[in-house]
This record gives C-alpha cells, structure tokens and sequence, in this order.
C-alpha cells in the first residue's frame, strides 16, 4: 500500500519545476507529531532505525548496524532530542539512500520520476538532500563520487552497513524535514543507470570479482595471510582490531549468504567466487581469502576490498581505521605515548635510553612513528638532532 513502481524512464528530460518533490501538496514534517508520523509510515514500509546523536549526524551504539530500532524505540528517542537515522540496505528490507551536497534541485529536474518518493532536505540548504528508492532486485554496495583533489564527496550512495539521518534537528539548528511521500521501487539497472547519469561513474556490481591490487596476497599452494601487527595493545588500531573479525566485516556489507563449514573450520560464502572466512569465534577470526581475485588478509583488508580501497595501501589505511572505528563506536582516545631518549657516554660508548611518556593520542602517536622512522638519528644525542630538532627539543625540555 505504501510503495510504487517507477520506470527509470527518459534519463536526459522532463521536470522543470524549481521546488523539491512535494513543496507544495504536502506540508514537510517539522515538529515531533509528524516526526512520529514519518516513523510510522516507514516502518511500514519495512525500514528499521538507529539512534543518532542530538543535532549530529553519528550512531551513538556500538555495533549499531546489528542493532535495528523499531518505531516505538525510534518515536522515543526522538522525544528525548536525538536524531533518528533509517538503516540503508537489507536491514531495510532494499532501501538505499541518494544523498546529495550539492545541486539537488537540479538533480530531481533531471530525474523527475525521483520526484515522487520520500525526499528529506532542510531549509537552510535547498541545494542539499537525499531520498530513498526500494531496490527490487541486486542490492548495489555503498559508494560515493568526488572530485580529484577534494575530499568531501558530492554524492553518496547508502546501502548496506550504512544509514540516512531523517527526523531531528541538524547541527545548525535547522530541522530535517521531509515530503511525506511513500518510497518508489526500482530495479538494480535503474539506480545504475542514474548514479552513470549524474557522476559519469559506474556502478560497481556486487558480485564482480575485484582484481588483485598493489601488495594484496597472492594465491599459493597453501594461502598464507598476514595479519597487521599490533604494536600497543591499548591503541586504537588493537581496539578496532579487536571489535571486528573478517566475518563481521563481509556480514556488514551485506556479502554473507550461504555457508558452508570447511573441513578446517573456515567458512565457504557461497555465492561470492570462493570467498573463505575463519572461523568468527576461532583463534584465526581475522582471516579471509577470496580465490577468484588472488586477495585475502585481515579484518582490515576485508574493509578495503569492501569499500574499493586499495587492500594493503599503507596510505589509504588511516582511512580504513577511522571508517571502522566510527562504525564501531569507538573513540579514538588519547593514550600515552612512550618515547625513549638516546644519550651516548662519549669517553665509554655506553648507550643509555630513558622513556619519557607523553599523552598524544593516537593520530599523533601515528605522525611521530611516520616521521620517527623517515628522520632516524644515529649516535647523536636528542639536543643536536636535525631535521627534527623541534621535536628532540621537547625531549629535552623533559630530560634537562
């Protein structure tokens, strides 16, 4: 009763109208009894919920992706001043989210048929929104587009593991609102052709086999993988580490299917050209190989090769950890950081090394083992140094 089937129809005409979907045959939602009414209205539709920050745009529960709110859970953290998010993808029984920062209204001219579904947006931002779409068929993974040289994206599409904030009030102070209309219905070749419309992209199948990229394991007799080292036990790195196994990380993204338990405990995916997981509640939990790529690693590599990093990319790893932290719910708080100042007795030769711990946290703990180890210092003492005397100096400042 709530949902419609819309063609992609004519992708290059139609719609000349200046105002959003819905502007002027229905009032947009804006006070908590219509917030409500949203809610009911997309249960109904299948879509389940998740707890957001108040005026923020974050889950605020760990593991939030396996932890759907209903519409009551919803309605009541509304009324307390969270903001509410919809889960994107099977979680919400096929519905993906287009969400756009910029030219939406000139979006929704060139794809009119967009202008009958649910459509959220904000009065302080008329060029910025998103709406939904039911995929009937092929689920399309999360993906986003941007410029060369910028790093925000100007389009995003939300699917599995994902989420869309749509009631609440906006960190500026403006509240999200939206046009009240049921979700439209579209198929996998619909949505493709659109996102290749509007960003001269491609989407990325689901069940394309990713080719090898740079430093990514190689298939051999018997795969060995590596595992990324864990340098402190407390860093951020072992906490998210610790928060997800190779499994989780493919559940996440909506690859699990079928299984079927090999001799040795692994897991065979089926259905994702040969796709093996250790076992989640086993000792190798972070291992994973996929055979019909050549490519495996850890929960790491998982999360690039799910996301179209480059798997084993030192550069795109800060990256990787920061998405699977946020996703967690974990916080990358400070933590001491040791370092050890070198002091050489000149007459004897002896070698003496006195910690001194400093409360960096982990960004900073990551940039001092970066430059650390591209300006090593031999057989000189901390106070003569160069070129990172700036840093030595503190060191000293600790030790005078």
């Amino acid at each position: 009763m709530y949902n419609k089937k819309i063609a992609a129809g004519d992708q290059t005409s139609g719609g000349t109208s200046a105002h959003l979907a819905g502007a002027n045959d229905r009032a947009y939602y804006n006070t908590l009894a219509q917030d409500n009414a949203t809610f009911d209205a997309l249960a109904k539709q299948g879509v389940q919920f998740v707890y957001v920050a108040r005026r923020g745009k974050n889950p605020i529960e760990h593991n939030w992706p396996d932890k759907p709110r209903t519409v009551a859970q919803a309605k009541a953290h509304r009324r307390t001043g969270g903001n509410v998010g919809a889960m994107a993808g099977r979680k919400s029984d096929g519905v993906i989210w287009l969400d756009l920062d910029e030219r939406f209204r000139e979006f929704l001219q060139q794809f009119p048929q967009l202008q009958q579904t649910f459509i959220v947006t904000r009065t302080n931002a008329p060029d910025r929104g998103k709406l939904a779409i039911r995929v009937t068929d092929t689920l399309p993974t999360s993906t986003n587009w941007r410029v060369e040289g910028e790093s925000a994206p100007r389009a995003e599409l939300l699917s599995n593991g994902r989420q869309a904030i749509i009631a609440g009030i906006h960190e500026t102070g403006a509240p999200i609102l939206n046009n009240g209309k049921p979700i439209i219905e579209m198929s996998y070749a619909d949505v493709s052709a659109i996102w290749r419309k509007w960003t001269g992209q491609e989407l990325t199948h689901p069940t394309a086999a990713r080719k090898p990229t740079k430093q990514a394991h190689r298939p051999t007799a018997s795969p060995q993988q590596g595992e990324t080292a864990i340098d402190e036990p407390d860093s951020l790195k072992a906490r998210v580490k610790a928060s997800w196994s190779a499994y989780s990380v493919f559940e996440h993204f909506g690859q699990i299917g079928d299984i079927q338990e090999e001799s040795n405990g692994d897991l065979r995916i089926l259905g994702n050209g040969g796709l093996i997981v250790g076992d989640p509640a086993g000792p190798e939990h972070w291992r994973w190989y996929n055979h019909s790529g050549g490519i495996g690693g850890d929960q790491f590599d998982a999360w690039a090769y799910c996301t179209g990093h480059t798997v084993g990319d030192s550069a795109e790893f800060p990256a990787i950890l920061s998405e699977m932290a946020n996703i967690a719910g974990i916080e990358a708080t400070p933590q001491p950081l040791t370092l050890f100042m070198r002091r050489i007795d000149a007459r004897t030769g002896e070698i003496f090394d006195t910690p001194h711990e400093l409360p960096f946290g982990d960004a900073m703990k990551i940039l001092i083992a970066q430059f650390s180890q591209a300006h090593m210092y031999q057989g000189r003492t901390a106070r003569k140094c160069w070129p990172c005397w700036n840093v030595c100096a503190y060191w000293g400042a600790l030790t005078a």
